[in-house]
């Protein structure tokens, strides 16, 4: 989803957020990565998971995992 993963660059643990509510856990963060015209762009994401499953996953507010 990304246009240069090989550039990714994740942030810092100290700047990731986790939570859990009803056996779902939630992971919010960002993601820095080169766009088609290589310069550095900045994703927020968030991902949820349940039982081991991804449940959800956002990009910059779209949901590309419902």
């Amino acid at each position: 989803m990304l246009k240069s993963p090989s550039t990714v660059r994740f942030a810092p643990y100290s700047q990731w957020n986790f939570s859990k509510k009803d056996g779902c856990i939630s992971v919010k963060s960002y993601v820095d990565s080169q766009n088609s015209f290589g310069a550095t762009i900045r994703t927020q994401f968030e991902m949820k998971t349940k039982n081991n499953t991804i449940i959800s996953l956002k990009l910059d507010g779209k949901e590309y995992i419902k």
